[in-house]
């Protein structure tokens, strides 16, 4: 596994890990909210992944892992625009592999708004606690209080930003600009083509974070199929449940 920084279309590195050999498979994954590239998920993966031969590259969102990228760069559209130039990084230096999305919560959505917004025809992903309403959870932070709104005294408005726990050893903060963001991107907007992608999602049946009803609206509107774990809260850490995922995204992972 070797650690990689490529530099984003605004300025700051994005800190990658990279297996490349070369296989005519590559896993691209999207760590969650508060999560990492390093996650034990990520590191369950690589060892999976490294057992059947097929390549994996994850990456740190802005102000997540190792990125020294500030809150103000926490925005849907600097986490898009990451996951280009992964993607292209990627194919740079295997353009004959099939490039396989995993997507894990916020990853989840911001791989979903990825493939309907660029020309992703006939590409996989696997979504495994799919927040597709991300506005609406950050919006039930805000609405039972465990978040509140600060100034950083520059009179922009956008640059309002709420404190969150330290993560990484240092505060982490959500400005209101990245809500108004994820406000504009509503991953059941009717305009959306999901024809040409093929989905799979797996959700516990407990999630508090990302409900389940979210999920099953989502996946019978794209047609995606979805895997209920019925005792499984957000993170499908429990009992059998991480070798559960791995089990099911390797069965979508040679299914074609």
């Amino acid at each position: 596994m070797q650690h990689r920084k490529l530099l984003s279309r605004f300025g700051y590195e994005i800190p990658c890990m990279v297996q490349r050999t070369g296989a005519d498979k590559t896993v691209l994954i999207c760590h969650g909210f508060g999560s990492s590239k390093n996650s034990p998920m990520i590191q369950a993966l690589h060892k999976e992944l490294l057992g059947l031969g097929v390549d994996m590259v994850s990456f740190d969102f802005p102000q997540h892992g190792d990125s020294a990228a500030d809150g103000k760069h926490l925005l849907v559209s600097c986490c898009l625009s990451d996951l280009q130039s992964v993607e292209e990084d990627i194919l740079r230096h295997s353009p004959n592999t099939e490039l396989i999305y995993f997507g894990s919560s916020f990853g989840a959505y911001i791989t979903l708004l990825s493939l309907s917004n660029a020309p992703h025809a006939d590409k996989r992903a696997f979504l495994r606690s799919a927040a597709v309403d991300m506005h609406q959870i950050i919006l039930s932070f805000l609405e039972e209080g465990s978040l509140s709104w600060q100034t950083d005294g520059s009179g922009d408005r956008m640059q309002d930003y709420c404190t969150m726990d330290w993560i990484y050893g240092r505060p982490f903060f959500i400005t209101r600009a990245f809500v108004e963001e994820l406000a504009q991107h509503d991953l059941l907007h009717p305009g959306l083509d999901w024809n040409s992608v093929t989905l799979a999602m797996i959700h516990g049946a407990l999630d508090c974070t990302a409900p389940l009803s979210k999920a099953q609206d989502f996946a019978r509107h794209v047609g995606a199929s979805l895997c209920v774990v019925p005792q499984g809260e957000h993170r499908l850490m429990g009992p059998g449940e991480m070798e559960l995922v791995l089990a099911s995204f390797t069965d979508f992972l040679f299914s074609k």
